[in-house]
Protein backbone atom coordinates (compact mmCIF):
# COMPACT_ATOMS: atom_id res chain seq x y z
CA UNK A 1 0.00 0.00 0.00
CA UNK A 2 1.27 3.44 -0.83
CA UNK A 3 1.47 5.80 2.03
CA UNK A 4 -0.61 9.19 1.05
CA UNK A 5 1.31 12.12 1.59
CA UNK A 6 -0.13 14.24 4.69
CA UNK A 7 -0.19 17.01 2.51
CA UNK A 8 -2.79 17.37 -0.22
CA UNK A 9 -1.75 20.44 -2.51
CA UNK A 10 -5.01 22.50 -2.67
CA UNK A 11 -5.66 26.47 -3.44
CA UNK A 12 -5.60 28.31 -0.31
CA UNK A 13 -8.32 30.90 1.02
CA UNK A 14 -8.60 33.77 3.05
CA UNK A 15 -8.46 31.06 5.95
CA UNK A 16 -5.31 30.07 5.12
CA UNK A 17 -2.99 30.81 8.43
CA UNK A 18 0.00 32.21 5.55
CA UNK A 19 -1.21 34.84 2.89
CA UNK A 20 1.67 35.82 -0.17
CA UNK A 21 1.52 39.31 -1.76
CA UNK A 22 3.69 40.81 -4.36
CA UNK A 23 4.30 44.56 -3.23
CA UNK A 24 5.57 47.13 -5.75
CA UNK A 25 5.81 51.00 -5.77
CA UNK A 26 5.02 53.16 -8.79
CA UNK A 27 4.25 56.55 -9.19
CA UNK A 28 1.92 57.70 -12.63
CA UNK A 29 3.70 61.37 -12.95
CA UNK A 30 5.50 63.98 -10.45
CA UNK A 31 8.79 65.99 -10.27
CA UNK A 32 11.03 67.26 -6.98
CA UNK A 33 12.76 70.29 -6.17
CA UNK A 34 14.92 71.89 -4.42
CA UNK A 35 13.18 75.57 -4.25
CA UNK A 36 12.22 75.48 -1.10
CA UNK A 37 15.35 75.20 0.47
CA UNK A 38 15.78 78.55 1.36
CA UNK A 39 12.00 78.75 2.48
CA UNK A 40 10.61 78.28 5.94
CA UNK A 41 8.38 75.24 5.20
CA UNK A 42 8.87 71.96 2.71
CA UNK A 43 5.37 71.55 0.06
CA UNK A 44 4.60 68.43 -0.96
CA UNK A 45 1.86 67.76 -2.96
CA UNK A 46 -0.28 64.05 -3.70
CA UNK A 47 -3.10 63.96 -6.12
CA UNK A 48 -4.68 60.64 -6.23
CA UNK A 49 -6.26 58.88 -9.62
CA UNK A 50 -8.80 56.16 -9.52
CA UNK A 51 -7.95 53.06 -11.46
CA UNK A 52 -10.44 53.46 -14.20
CA UNK A 53 -9.65 54.82 -18.07
CA UNK A 54 -10.17 58.47 -17.89
CA UNK A 55 -10.06 58.87 -14.46
CA UNK A 56 -8.21 62.12 -14.81
CA UNK A 57 -11.31 64.23 -15.51
CA UNK A 58 -13.44 63.10 -12.69
CA UNK A 59 -13.80 64.94 -9.73
CA UNK A 60 -12.15 64.34 -6.29
CA UNK A 61 -13.69 61.99 -4.19
CA UNK A 62 -13.65 62.02 -0.36
CA UNK A 63 -11.47 60.33 1.58
CA UNK A 64 -9.84 59.32 4.86
CA UNK A 65 -5.94 60.71 5.19
CA UNK A 66 -4.12 58.43 7.66
CA UNK A 67 -0.93 60.38 8.71
CA UNK A 68 2.00 58.17 10.01
CA UNK A 69 5.33 59.96 11.06
CA UNK A 70 8.35 58.93 11.85
CA UNK A 71 11.73 60.45 13.36
CA UNK A 72 10.01 64.48 12.50
CA UNK A 73 10.95 66.85 14.62
CA UNK A 74 8.24 67.56 17.35
CA UNK A 75 6.40 70.66 17.63
CA UNK A 76 7.04 71.55 14.13
CA UNK A 77 3.86 72.89 12.13
CA UNK A 78 2.10 71.31 9.92
CA UNK A 79 -0.86 72.30 7.34
CA UNK A 80 -2.58 69.75 5.32
CA UNK A 81 -4.99 70.91 2.43
CA UNK A 82 -7.59 68.42 1.41
CA UNK A 83 -10.07 68.17 -0.82
CA UNK A 84 -13.95 69.37 0.31
CA UNK A 85 -15.70 66.15 2.50
CA UNK A 86 -12.02 64.65 3.18
CA UNK A 87 -10.78 64.03 6.67
CA UNK A 88 -7.38 63.55 8.06
CA UNK A 89 -6.29 61.12 10.88
CA UNK A 90 -3.29 61.04 12.94
CA UNK A 91 -1.33 58.27 15.31
CA UNK A 92 -1.76 58.47 18.85
CA UNK A 93 0.59 61.27 20.36
CA UNK A 94 1.25 65.08 20.31
CA UNK A 95 1.83 65.34 16.78
CA UNK A 96 -1.73 66.30 15.70
CA UNK A 97 -1.34 69.65 17.95
CA UNK A 98 0.79 71.44 15.37
CA UNK A 99 -1.14 70.25 12.91
CA UNK A 100 -3.70 72.76 10.69
CA UNK A 101 -6.13 70.84 8.31
CA UNK A 102 -7.62 73.03 5.69
CA UNK A 103 -10.69 71.74 3.63
CA UNK A 104 -10.76 73.30 0.13
CA UNK A 105 -12.12 72.79 -2.85
CA UNK A 106 -8.74 72.20 -4.93
CA UNK A 107 -7.96 72.32 -8.61
CA UNK A 108 -8.44 68.77 -9.88
CA UNK A 109 -5.27 69.08 -12.92
CA UNK A 110 -2.19 68.61 -12.32
CA UNK A 111 -0.75 71.84 -13.46
CA UNK A 112 -3.58 73.50 -12.08
CA UNK A 113 -2.91 71.96 -8.56
CA UNK A 114 0.80 72.69 -9.13
CA UNK A 115 0.42 76.37 -9.92
CA UNK A 116 -1.97 76.74 -6.96
CA UNK A 117 0.76 75.53 -4.63
CA UNK A 118 3.13 77.67 -6.09
CA UNK A 119 1.17 80.95 -5.95
CA UNK A 120 0.51 80.32 -2.29
CA UNK A 121 4.17 78.94 -0.70
CA UNK A 122 6.33 80.03 -3.92
CA UNK A 123 7.89 76.55 -4.34
CA UNK A 124 6.83 73.03 -4.39
CA UNK A 125 8.83 70.65 -2.82
CA UNK A 126 7.51 67.88 -4.29
CA UNK A 127 4.39 66.31 -6.92
CA UNK A 128 3.17 62.60 -7.14
CA UNK A 129 0.38 61.83 -9.21
CA UNK A 130 -0.27 58.14 -8.07
CA UNK A 131 -3.48 55.85 -8.63
CA UNK A 132 -4.89 54.68 -5.88
CA UNK A 133 -3.06 53.06 -3.18
CA UNK A 134 -2.86 51.84 0.39
CA UNK A 135 0.22 53.39 1.32
CA UNK A 136 2.21 56.35 0.15
CA UNK A 137 6.03 57.29 1.16
CA UNK A 138 7.19 60.46 1.63
CA UNK A 139 10.82 61.06 2.78
CA UNK A 140 11.09 64.71 3.54
CA UNK A 141 14.27 66.97 3.01
CA UNK A 142 15.06 68.66 0.17
CA UNK A 143 17.92 66.98 -2.14
CA UNK A 144 19.77 69.53 -3.64
CA UNK A 145 20.28 67.74 -7.17
CA UNK A 146 16.85 68.58 -8.13
CA UNK A 147 16.21 71.51 -10.48
CA UNK A 148 14.79 74.93 -9.18
CA UNK A 149 11.54 73.87 -10.21
CA UNK A 150 9.42 71.52 -9.87
CA UNK A 151 8.11 70.66 -13.60
CA UNK A 152 6.07 67.45 -13.94
CA UNK A 153 7.10 64.64 -15.85
CA UNK A 154 5.21 61.04 -16.48
CA UNK A 155 9.01 59.19 -16.29
CA UNK A 156 9.56 60.62 -12.90
CA UNK A 157 10.37 57.95 -10.30
CA UNK A 158 12.09 58.90 -7.18
CA UNK A 159 12.57 56.35 -3.60
CA UNK A 160 11.63 59.42 -1.77
CA UNK A 161 7.82 59.69 -2.92
CA UNK A 162 6.39 56.55 -3.93
CA UNK A 163 2.79 54.55 -3.45
CA UNK A 164 3.00 50.84 -2.98
CA UNK A 165 0.41 48.61 -4.12
CA UNK A 166 -0.31 45.22 -2.59
CA UNK A 167 -1.99 42.26 -4.53
CA UNK A 168 -2.70 38.33 -3.69
CA UNK A 169 -0.89 35.92 -4.81
CA UNK A 170 -1.95 32.39 -5.55
CA UNK A 171 -0.38 30.29 -3.66
CA UNK A 172 -1.02 25.81 -2.78
CA UNK A 173 -1.09 24.40 0.44
CA UNK A 174 -2.12 22.93 3.53
CA UNK A 175 -2.87 22.31 7.31
CA UNK A 176 -1.56 19.88 8.81
CA UNK A 177 -2.14 20.92 12.59
CA UNK A 178 -4.58 23.36 14.15
CA UNK A 179 -2.75 25.79 16.15
CA UNK A 180 -0.80 24.26 19.35
CA UNK A 181 -0.63 26.45 22.76
CA UNK A 182 2.68 25.72 23.19
CA UNK A 183 4.45 26.44 19.04
CA UNK A 184 3.86 26.71 15.69
CA UNK A 185 5.62 25.64 12.79
CA UNK A 186 5.00 27.48 9.46
CA UNK A 187 6.93 26.15 5.97
CA UNK A 188 7.07 28.30 3.15
CA UNK A 189 8.48 27.49 -0.34
CA UNK A 190 8.86 30.42 -2.95
CA UNK A 191 9.96 29.75 -6.39
CA UNK A 192 10.42 33.52 -7.19
CA UNK A 193 10.33 36.88 -5.56
CA UNK A 194 9.49 38.55 -8.65
CA UNK A 195 9.38 37.94 -12.29
CA UNK A 196 12.00 39.03 -13.76
CA UNK A 197 14.97 39.92 -11.18
CA UNK A 198 18.55 38.04 -11.22
CA UNK A 199 19.81 39.76 -8.07
CA UNK A 200 19.12 39.12 -4.15
CA UNK A 201 15.49 40.91 -3.13
CA UNK A 202 14.46 41.05 0.47
CA UNK A 203 11.09 38.36 1.14
CA UNK A 204 9.68 40.51 3.89
CA UNK A 205 7.53 37.58 6.44
CA UNK A 206 5.45 39.60 8.61
CA UNK A 207 4.39 37.51 12.28
CA UNK A 208 1.70 38.94 14.30
CA UNK A 209 -1.52 37.50 16.44
CA UNK A 210 -5.03 37.71 14.79
CA UNK A 211 -6.23 38.90 17.29
CA UNK A 212 -4.42 42.82 18.54
CA UNK A 213 -3.61 41.52 22.37
CA UNK A 214 0.25 40.17 22.49
CA UNK A 215 0.48 36.06 22.09
CA UNK A 216 2.45 33.73 23.98
CA UNK A 217 3.64 30.98 21.31
CA UNK A 218 7.05 29.32 19.68
CA UNK A 219 6.94 29.91 16.24
CA UNK A 220 9.61 28.10 13.87
CA UNK A 221 9.75 29.62 10.20
CA UNK A 222 11.49 27.00 7.11
CA UNK A 223 12.19 29.10 4.33
CA UNK A 224 12.85 27.69 1.17
CA UNK A 225 13.24 29.66 -2.11
CA UNK A 226 14.60 28.82 -5.05
CA UNK A 227 16.31 32.16 -6.65
CA UNK A 228 18.53 33.52 -3.71
CA UNK A 229 17.00 35.86 -1.57
CA UNK A 230 17.21 37.59 1.97
CA UNK A 231 14.41 36.53 4.49
CA UNK A 232 13.44 39.71 6.40
CA UNK A 233 11.04 38.96 9.21
CA UNK A 234 9.03 41.24 11.54
CA UNK A 235 7.02 40.25 14.19
CA UNK A 236 4.72 42.04 16.38
CA UNK A 237 2.77 41.74 19.46
CA UNK A 238 4.30 38.39 19.68
CA UNK A 239 5.96 36.85 22.84
CA UNK A 240 8.07 33.56 22.84
CA UNK A 241 10.92 32.01 20.47
CA UNK A 242 11.27 32.34 17.48
CA UNK A 243 13.26 29.84 14.76
CA UNK A 244 14.02 30.53 11.50
CA UNK A 245 15.64 27.98 9.29
CA UNK A 246 16.43 29.32 5.38
CA UNK A 247 17.88 28.77 2.25
CA UNK A 248 19.46 32.05 2.45
CA UNK A 249 20.43 35.00 4.17
CA UNK A 250 17.77 36.01 6.83
CA UNK A 251 17.51 39.56 8.74
CA UNK A 252 15.09 40.17 11.61
CA UNK A 253 13.55 43.64 12.18
CA UNK A 254 13.98 45.87 15.15
CA UNK A 255 11.85 44.48 17.78
CA UNK A 256 10.67 47.37 19.86
CA UNK A 257 8.82 45.30 22.22
CA UNK A 258 11.91 42.79 22.96
CA UNK A 259 9.57 40.15 23.00
CA UNK A 260 10.50 37.41 20.49
CA UNK A 261 13.96 35.37 21.19
CA UNK A 262 15.43 34.42 18.02
CA UNK A 263 17.69 32.08 16.60
CA UNK A 264 18.93 32.23 13.02
CA UNK A 265 20.02 29.33 10.82
CA UNK A 266 20.42 30.95 7.67
CA UNK A 267 22.04 28.96 4.67
CA UNK A 268 20.92 25.37 4.83
CA UNK A 269 20.47 22.96 2.22
CA UNK A 270 16.91 22.63 2.00
CA UNK A 271 15.39 19.86 -0.10
CA UNK A 272 12.21 21.15 -2.79
CA UNK A 273 8.50 19.86 -2.66
CA UNK A 274 5.89 19.42 0.16
CA UNK A 275 6.84 16.31 1.17
CA UNK A 276 10.84 16.50 1.00
CA UNK A 277 10.25 19.60 3.54
CA UNK A 278 8.02 18.12 5.53
CA UNK A 279 10.01 15.31 6.10
CA UNK A 280 12.95 16.98 6.93
CA UNK A 281 11.33 19.65 9.03
CA UNK A 282 10.57 16.46 11.16
CA UNK A 283 13.46 14.94 11.05
CA UNK A 284 14.91 18.06 12.29
CA UNK A 285 12.64 17.89 15.60
CA UNK A 286 10.12 20.86 14.10
CA UNK A 287 6.72 19.42 14.84
CA UNK A 288 4.07 19.38 14.80
CA UNK A 289 4.30 20.95 11.06
CA UNK A 290 1.24 23.82 11.67
CA UNK A 291 1.09 24.45 7.89
CA UNK A 292 3.24 24.59 4.12
CA UNK A 293 2.65 26.97 1.67
CA UNK A 294 4.12 26.97 -1.88
CA UNK A 295 4.28 30.05 -3.80
CA UNK A 296 5.49 31.07 -7.51
CA UNK A 297 5.60 34.12 -7.21
CA UNK A 298 5.59 36.62 -3.96
CA UNK A 299 7.95 39.35 -2.21
CA UNK A 300 5.52 39.50 1.02
CA UNK A 301 4.12 36.86 3.45
CA UNK A 302 1.61 37.63 6.38
CA UNK A 303 1.25 34.68 8.95
CA UNK A 304 -1.50 35.43 11.41
CA UNK A 305 -1.19 33.40 14.31
CA UNK A 306 -4.51 31.92 15.82
CA UNK A 307 -4.93 31.10 19.68
CA UNK A 308 -5.73 27.28 20.23
CA UNK A 309 -9.25 25.92 20.35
Amino acid sequence: MVQLSPCELLPVGMGHPVQAMQKSFAALSGCASKGTISLPQEVHIVILRGQAEGARDTLPEPLMWKIKTENLTPGIRHTFHVSEGSEVKFQPGNFSLACQILNENLPHGNEHLLNWAQRKYSAVTSFSELKTTQDIYIKVGEDPVFSDTCKIDTKFLSLNYLGSYVEAQPSKGCVLSGPDKDREVHIIELQAPNSSSAFQVEVIVDLRPMEDDVLHRDVVLVLKCAKSVNWVIKTHSVRGNLVIVASDTISVSSNPEGLVQVVKFPRQRLPSGSQALIKWAEEHGYKPITSYTNTPVANHFSIQLREPG
